[in-house]
């Protein structure tokens, strides 16, 4: 995994909204099913239009459709959609001219051969805002987002004397090669260098000496195996370095140079993220001024004639509202309030008898048990919860959610449409209903639970949100250009290219291939379905998207599998291994949701980290090789982190909130899993079935984990680690 992946689950899709008032006016009743029909009909047309791109010709035909059914039922309760598609026809009909890569960037592109993305690219000392600046200890480091994807020249002019001078290329990470100048700083010097560098520190030093003190031209030729440095114009190798054989990385620089050039082959995610970034500006531009209202007819945003049923139940905490309280109960609302689950827990425990409500006991105890990972006590507290208040909403919607961690979806479900249909005006009670149907594949399901919300509950614009997602979740990216790549199980749909789609699909095929052939096949009735995959052509695209359909634009994320939408979204990382990697990663994740209900958060993350560096080895694609951050990053933080029989049970939020040590545990405690001594190698196959079994989650795991010495579990797991390092 290139970044943090987020493993979207959408546990609260959006925040409720106030009920509407009635409106003025009120629609002609709905016809039966012919004249519903036929609306489906047209607008599917309209939907394939749109998929070839024939944008003018899509929004005059449904200015007709919505003409020839006006004020229809089934039309009002489509209006998100309707919104959507007029303005993705809208933007496409503009033809907004892109401008080329030279006009886009600040350097200067002396020569681009789109084919094969070989470049001539230069930069002085007034042109470098493609740089991101990241601050040294005594200067400003600028870092290119390019990646060089082949044998590359890069050639850096100045003046010694001028400031510090440094040149980091074949940059990896805190590997690369380093090239500088020197300086004279506070009174001493930074030596002239050459130097290899891993991890941060010198390996081998090739020239170290005063500082330069006249004008000096360093050129570098970077190739597979070796590296030629000329120095001052001279033709004459000055210096031979060996190179390790791995990907050719990107470079940064000081300030204190006159010009700096590259010839050679580029990864093509830099100019084609500059290109994306471009588009989804003009789209910004375009959606900020585009006014629904001004292009579709009136009646299409009147809500209809009806009353908005009212929920029944407040957001308050059940059993709330005595007039007079304990110390111990304003002491568990004040630590529910700021989410200190453990102190919840402890102070109940102590608490007296009858000073705190027996229904608010149960609900925060079992939030607190839920939050905390402990489903089997969250299993208990909670059916107490619903004892005690069965038709209350809000326990209810705290049950579903225990239910469906502890893998008892089909219970959650029920509840859930119960709930819905018992609470018809609690916005939490369908969202919940909706999210439960969508991660079961049922789309068409929820599309027709969010219609009937609105038709037989009058919950229009409560609903408003949540029927946008559900539209683009159908539709995916709003791009105006768009390729589509079918394989035997995957839809791969992009703006970049052709060949990317099909280059993505053969490496999820394979990948998949070689997931079935270890761990087992998609159930029959889920593997009739391909899996959707969406590749962004920059990370703005990607952002947007995401923070439209989920709500939230994820940082720091190459991507992200969503169970809930069941599609898998990539950006197009400057490094082509870099999205292989990432496409692996989330691949992972979009097999296991056919595979497991509800795996633990460290098995899907971990096994996913496993997996994404994986390699043909015999003849055959292998996970599980040697992950160097993770195993330096465990190393110098073990003090934090959570002993091991914790660990494996420990909650979702957690994970997320300490994010890059939970990564690195979860790769290591697979990896030991995997690859550690025979002996502990057997225990995986254990977990395996464990989890696929319909036993509730932490009993899967305390069955498969049962006898382990975890004291010795523990010590021979860093034994191992240590090994790899």
């Amino acid at each position: 995994m290139v970044q943090n992946c987020w493993l979207c689950v959408l546990p609260c899709l959006f925040a409720s909204l106030p009920a509407q008032g009635t409106p003025a006016v009120a629609p002609s009743p709905a016809s039966a099913g012919p004249s519903e029909t036929a609306f489906e009909a047209g607008y599917a047309k309209i939907r394939e239009q749109m998929a070839r791109q024939k944008w003018v010709v899509a929004a005059q035909d449904l200015q007709a459709l919505l003409a020839a059914h006006e004020k229809q039922l089934y039309v009002l309760a489509q209006r998100e959609a309707i919104v959507e598609d007029a303005r993705r026809c809208a933007f496409g009909a503009k033809a907004i001219p892109v401008p080329p890569p030279e006009k886009l960037i600040s350097g200067k592109l002396e020569w681009l051969d789109r084919g094969s993305h070989r470049v001539k690219l230069s930069y002085g000392k007034d042109n470098l805002a493609d740089f991101a600046v990241e601050e040294g200890e005594h200067f400003e480091v600028l870092v290119h987002p390019l990646a060089f994807a082949n044998d590359y020249e890069i050639t850096m002019r100045g003046k010694g004397g001028a400031g510090y001078a440094g040149l980091w290329f074949d940059r990896i990470g805190d590997d690369y090669t380093m090239w500088s100048s020197g300086a004279h700083v506070d009174g001493g010097y930074l030596p002239a260098l050459l130097a290899h560098y891993e991890g941060g520190k010198i390996v081998r030093k090739f020239r170290e000496g005063q500082p330069e003190v006249g004008a000096y031209v360093c050129r570098f030729v970077v190739a597979d195996r070796e590296i030629l440095y000329y120095e001052n114009d001279q033709k004459k190798v000055a210096q031979k370095l060996a190179r390790k054989k791995r990907p050719f990385g990107s470079f940064a620089v000081t300030r204190a140079f006159d010009e700096i050039e590259i010839k050679g082959t580029l990864e093509p995610g830099w100019l084609q993220g500059v290109t994306d970034q471009f588009v989804a500006e003009r789209r910004a531009e375009f959606e900020k001024d585009w006014r629904p209202k001004e292009h579709l007819p009136e009646w299409l945003f009147e809500k209809p004639a009806g009353k908005t049923a009212r929920p029944k139940y407040g957001r308050s905490i059940p059993g709330v509202g005595v007039l007079s309280v304990s110390d111990e109960f304003e002491r568990v609302l004040d630590a529910y309030k700021e989410a200190k689950w453990r102190e919840v827990r402890a102070v109940l425990a102590k608490a007296p008898a009858d000073s705190v409500p027996p229904l608010t006991h149960a609900f925060v105890d079992a939030t607190a048990a839920w939050q905390l990972g402990n489903l089997v006590d969250a299993l208990a507290v909670s059916e107490r919860a619903l004892g005690l208040a069965p038709e209350d909403s809000r326990v209810r919607l705290l049950r579903i959610d225990i239910l469906d961690d502890a893998r008892r979806r089909a219970d959650a479900l029920a509840l859930a449409r119960q709930t819905a249909e018992d609470d018809p005006g609690d916005v939490q009670a369908q969202e919940r209903l909706v999210v439960l149907l969508l991660r079961q594949g049922d789309a068409e399901g929820a599309e027709r639970h969010v219609r009937d919300v609105k038709i037989r509950h009058g919950l229009w614009q409560q609903m408003q949100s949540l029927d946008q997602m559900l539209a683009m979740r159908r539709r995916g990216p709003a791009w105006t250009r768009t390729f589509t790549y079918t394989s035997a199980n995957y839809e791969v749909s992009s703006d970049i290219d052709q060949k990317r789609c099909s280059d993505a699909a053969s490496i999820l095929e394979s990948s998949l291939t070689r997931l079935k052939a270890q761990f087992g096949q998609i159930k029959e009735e889920q593997s009739k379905t391909r899996f959707r995959v969406f590749l962004f052509a920059g990370e703005q695209g990607y952002k947007d998207y995401c923070a439209k359909i989920l709500g939230d634009a994820p940082s720091h994320t190459a991507g992200l599998y969503s169970p809930v939408l069941k599609q898998l979204l990539i950006w197009n990382v400057q490094k082509r291994e870099d999205m292989d990697r990432t496409i692996r990663h989330e691949s992972f994740h979009q097999y296991l949701d056919r595979v497991l209900v509800e795996p633990p958060v460290w098995f899907n993350e971990g096994m996913a980290e496993f997996w994404e560096t994986a390699k043909y080895e015999g003849g055959l694609l292998q996970g599980g090789q040697v992950r160097r951050d993770h195993v330096a990053l465990l190393i110098r933080s073990k003090k934090d982190l959570v002993p091991l029989a914790q660990f494996v049970h420990g909650a979702r939020s957690d994970f997320y909130a300490n994010a890059q040590l939970r990564y690195a545990q979860a790769w290591a405690l697979v990896h030991f899993l995997r690859k550690g001594p025979s002996g502990w190698q057997k225990l995986f196959p254990k977990v395996w079935t464990a989890l696929r079994g319909d036993a509730p989650l932490r009993e899967a795991i305390d069955g498969a984990f049962a006898g382990v010495d975890w004291p010795r579990f523990e010590t021979e797991f860093w034994e191992h680690l240590r090994n790899l390092k």
